[in-house]
Formats: C-alpha cells, sequence, structure tokens
C-alpha cells in the first residue's frame, strides 16, 4: 500500500498531556505493517530490500515479550538523533564498519591453521631470537599462533617445523626449554580450545546482524527489539573477541622467555651469577598480523555497536496515540480502498477520523478505469438503440410495401388496363419516394452504427 505518511515525526513526536487510550488491547497495525513490507511511513514507500531484512514474525506473535516490554521501550527511546539525516549517516557507517569488523575477524582465524606459511602471515606474536654476544650470527623466528608455532631455526638445520601446543611437554629436555619455562609448557594448550571457539562463534555472530542493520536504516521499518538485538549481538561479539585478546597476552603469550635472557652451553637458563662461557640471547617479539587485526576489529566492532546506539527508534514504537492514529488509518483504508468493512470484533481502534488522500498515482490509475467503464457502457447502450430502430425501421418497410400493393391493386381495378398512363405514372412516384426513403433510413443506420462522441482508442 502506498505511503501516505512523509515521515514518522509528521504525524506526533509525543502523545499529548491528558490523551487517554481507547479500552482494548494496544494498537498493532502499525508492527503488522513492518513484518509484512507495507508500512505507510516514508514519502517513497522506501523499505528494506528483501523480506529477510523486515520485521521477524515472531516479534508479531509476542509483541509484548519481544517488542513492547520495558527495557526495549526504554533502550528504543535512547539516543543521540531522530533525524533522517542522522539515521542515514549513522547507520550506513555503521554499517561499513561492521562489514570491516567481520572481513578483520575472519583474517585472524587464519591463526588457527597449522600450516608454516599461514601462520607466518596471521600469527598472533612474532619472536626473533638472537645472540648477544655473537655466539651465533642466525636468526630464530619463530609465529605463535592460537593452536601451534612456527619455527625457523637455521642453526641446527631444523628448517621450517610446526610445533602443536600439546607436544610442548614432550619436548621438554629436547630444546623448548630455550623458549619457554618447561614447568608452563601447558598454558597455551589449556587455552587453545576456548581461544578457537570464541574467535570462530565471533565471525558467526556477525552473519545476522547485516540484515538488520539494513532493516534500521529504514525509519518506516525500524522497532525496539531490533536495536536492543543489534547491541545485545554486538556486546556479545565484543567479548568474545576480547577475551581472545586477554587470553593469549596474560596465559600464553607469558609463558615464552622475553627480553635479554642468558643460558649456559649445555642450553640451562642461568638465573643466578653469570658464568664465563655463558651465551646471551635476546627474544624480541612483536605483534602479529593476527593479533593486530583483531584489536583493528574489536576498535571497528565497538564503534559500530555505539552508532547504532546514537540513533533511536522512531516514535510510532513507543508513542500509544500516534498508533491509534496509525490504527485508524488503517481501517480506514481497508473500508475505503479495498469496499471490505473492518472485520467484526477487531482491535480497539481510535474513533477520530483520520483524512485520507490516495497517491497520485493511484488515482490517476482509478480515474482511467472509471472513464473506461463508463465508454464501455455508452458504446453498448447505443449498439443497443441502434438494433432496436433497425428492426423498427425493417417492420416499418414493411407496412409500407403492403400498403402499396393495394393501393397498385385498386388503381389497376379502377383502370382496367395497366398500361394505362395514370397508373404507370402513379406507380413511378411511388417507387421515387420508397427509394428516397429507403436512402434516408440507411443514412440513419449508418449514423447509429458509427456514433459520434469520446474516442475509446485509448481504453482498447
Amino acid at each position: 500500500m502506498s505511503s501516505s505518511l512523509p515521515s514518522q515525526q509528521a504525524v506526533s513526536t509525543q502523545s499529548p498531556q491528558g490523551y487517554t487510550p481507547p479500552p482494548g488491547p494496544a494498537p498493532r497495525k502499525w508492527l503488522m505493517d513492518r513484518i509484512q513490507g507495507q508500512s505507510k511511513y516514508g514519502e517513497r514507500g522506501e523499505r528494506p530490500p528483501c523480506p529477510c531484512c523486515w520485521v521477524p514474525p515472531p516479534v508479531g506473535w509476542c509483541p509484548a515479550l519481544l517488542e513492547t516490554n520495558f527495557f526495549c521501550k526504554c533502550w528504543g527511546a535512547f539516543g543521540i538523533s531522530n533525524s533522517e539525516s542522522a539515521r542515514f549517516w549513522c547507520l550506513n557507517l555503521a554499517f561499513l564498519l561492521n562489514l570491516c569488523a567481520m572481513l578483520l575477524t575472519a583474517y585472524s582465524c587464519l591463526a588457527i591453521s597449522e600450516d608454516f606459511f599461514v601462520l607466518s602471515k596471521a600469527s598472533f606474536h612474532e619472536l626473533r631470537r638472537t645472540e648477544v654476544n655473537g655466539a651465533l650470527s642466525e636468526t630464530i623466528v619463530m609465529f605463535v599462533g592460537l593452536r601451534a608455532a612456527a619455527l625457523e631455526n637455521p642453526v641446527a638445520d631444523v628448517g621450517q617445523v610446526v610445533v602443536h601446543f600439546d607436544q610442548f611437554c614432550d619436548l621438554a629436555g629436547e630444546g623448548i626449554e630455550r623458549y619457554m619455562d618447561a614447568d608452563d609448557c601447558n598454558a597455551c594448550q589449556n587455552v587453545s580450545t576456548n581461544m578457537v571457539i570464541a574467535l570462530m562463534i565471533s565471525v558467526a555472530t556477525f552473519l545476522p546482524t547485516f540484515v538488520s542493520e539494513q532493516l534500521r536504516m529504514y525509519s518506516g521499518y525500524d522497532v525496539n527489539c531490533v536495536k536492543a538485538y543489534l547491541t545485545i549481538l554486538g556486546v556479545v561479539t565484543l567479548l568474545l573477541n576480547i577475551s581472545v585478546i586477554v587470553s593469549f597476552l596474560i596465559v600464553c603469550f607469558p609463558s615464552f622467555y622475553g627480553g635479554a635472557v642468558s643460558f649456559d652451553r649445555e642450553g640451562n637458563i642461568l638465573l643466578s651469577t653469570p658464568q664465563e662461557n655463558e651465551i646471551a640471547v635476546n627474544f624480541d617479539w612483536t605483534w602479529g598480523y593476527g593479533l593486530t587485526i583483531l584489536v583493528a576489529a574489536t576498535g571497528a566492532k565497538a564503534l559500530d555497536v555505539f552508532l547504532n546506539a546514537c540513533v533511536p527508534t522512531p516514535n510510532v514504537t513507543r508513542d500509544r496515540r500516534e498508533q491509534d492514529v496509525y490504527e485508524s488509518i488503517g481501517m480506514k483504508d481497508l473500508q475505503n480502498i479495498t469496499g471490505q468493512a473492518p472485520p467484526p470484533g477487531g482491535s480497539s481502534v481510535s474513533t477520530r477520523e483520520t483524512p485520507r488522500t490516495l497517491p497520485n498515482e493511484q488515482q490517476t490509475r482509478s480515474s482511467v478505469a472509471q472513464q473506461a467503464a463508463n465508454s464501455m457502457a455508452q458504446s453498448q447502450s447505443m449498439q443497443q438503440q441502434s438494433m432496436l430502430q433497425s428492426q423498427q425501421d425493417e417492420e416499418a418497410h414493411e407496412d409500407y410495401y403492403e400498403v402499396e400493393e393495394v393501393i397498385e391493386e385498386e388503381d389497376y381495378g379502377q383502370s382496367g388496363n395497366p398500361s394505362d398512363p395514370s397508373v404507370v405514372y402513379s406507380a413511378q412516384h411511388r417507387n421515387a419516394s420508397v427509394n428516397r426513403e429507403e436512402e434516408e433510413s440507411l443514412q440513419g443506420d449508418a449514423s447509429l452504427a458509427y456514433p459520434s462522441g469520446p474516442s475509446l482508442a485509448p481504453y482498447a
């Protein structure tokens, strides 16, 4: 149904003091129209691009639980500006930030891999282990992910290897103590599963937010529950990302050595007085691409949640008076436009009449249809009149011929001679009169068969 309300602020912004709602349940047509994609708000009848972006049907099944409860109404009213320009810029920017946050979070999931090349491009931390005293000139590089560590060791001809977290303790006494305390070998493994699950769930929580954010871009379809849903789901996504970052930085990463550390020739760490044959090693840690990108994704998601919170929902989602006005418009549409009366015992609506004007396009279509119907009725009436006139003319001609025959017989009987000049002249005179009357009758039939008047070509 076409729009008749140019914007939601044009009807009512707040209920006037002393307004008493009519008895009965709260109006629901404003909500059902949003669910069915028929909201009257919006100058051009704009609505989200596909039905999956409209208000979910369960909201109409339980509006008191999902839409009009105290929390949803309070959170829907919260915001900075309800103008259409603020809605456009804030929510479109939020949509772009949400898209970027999802792509960045998905990239950080590459740290779950156990492939050396993938870990080198998406690790959470990168280590460069160098000898300070120049005993060894080669640099050992380690990339730490969420399930394994990729090691490139050119010193012992180890090459490129990937060691899973659950194998750290198995390597105690075989070289793992040169990178971390052997007593903390299970630290990363203890949080690895939780980090992987949290990160994958975080990516999944992005998917339903895109359709909901598109819905919020249209004020004629925005509702309280969608804003609350986006906020809650956004906070969940933030908490999941933060849990991954905190678990890695606080639990897993500290288990590795950092800074300048001294070892003896046997590879044992020296915590007391240095010896002459010690080896000083520097552990230089930097954030990997995976951790850096995950932090950026978390910041983008936080800004997305903030922008959604800054835009309040339309007044009709909370204002009972505006809901009554919308309901009365809907009932008048049902009765005046479709010709159907409101259903008996329907929802209670306001008794005041609200003027309703059809859009120009609908008025034009109705006018054209009415003109076409009138023209067709006029044409049928003319055809019936023409047929009736033709029948009357035929009957008149037959009566005339019968009279002529009788007159000829009488003339013949009086003269007794068919070649009498007076009889011949009388017969010729009557024949000429008959011919003139037939021509006039045919011309009258032609004018009736093809009546002048408005052309029906536009309605053919």
